[in-house]
């Protein structure tokens, strides 16, 4: 797996297991072009195929109208879950999905794992919940990426 910095420290794209990986930092504020710069990397993870995005927000500080709307967009993509840590990332989640709603589908996660059960559809949509504090995050084959969100 390599992963692919956007713009210094605002996130990280990668492929793993079939699954793109978006990893937005704590803290970063997304402008158009790191949207732009992210869509970018993940249309040349996805070499053609259809596949599921997994975005962690966690923490972010804000997502300007530029970024969210094209996030919106059209992508070639077969589920997006987003995993939100805080009241604060499932404020600016749902109003981005209220505002620009999505050409795929989309849902907000508090662990990777739910939202991987998802993807393969071994959860119904309907009955994924918030995870318990400290739930550990899927390490996607990938051991320097323990631990995880969780409330």
């Amino acid at each position: 797996m390599t992963t692919h910095p956007l713009d210094g420290t605002k996130g990280t794209v990668e492929l793993s297991d079939g699954v793109i990986l978006l990893r937005w930092s704590a803290g970063a504020v997304i402008g158009e072009k790191d949207a732009r710069a992210a869509m970018a990397r993940i249309m040349e993870l996805r070499a053609g195929h259809d596949r599921p995005l997994l975005v962690e927000i966690r923490g972010i500080q804000w997502m300007d109208h530029g970024a969210r709307s094209l996030l919106a967009g059209p992508w070639p993509l077969k589920r997006v879950a987003i995993i939100v840590s805080s009241p604060v990332d499932e404020v600016i989640v749902n109003f981005w999905r209220a505002r620009h709603p999505p050409a795929y589908p989309t849902k907000l996660f508090a662990s990777s794992q739910e939202a991987v059960s998802w993807f393969l559809g071994t959860v119904d949509p309907g009955e994924a919940t918030a995870a318990a504090a400290g739930q550990d995050e899927l390490e996607m084959n990938d051991p320097s990426s323990a631990g995880g969100p969780g409330r």
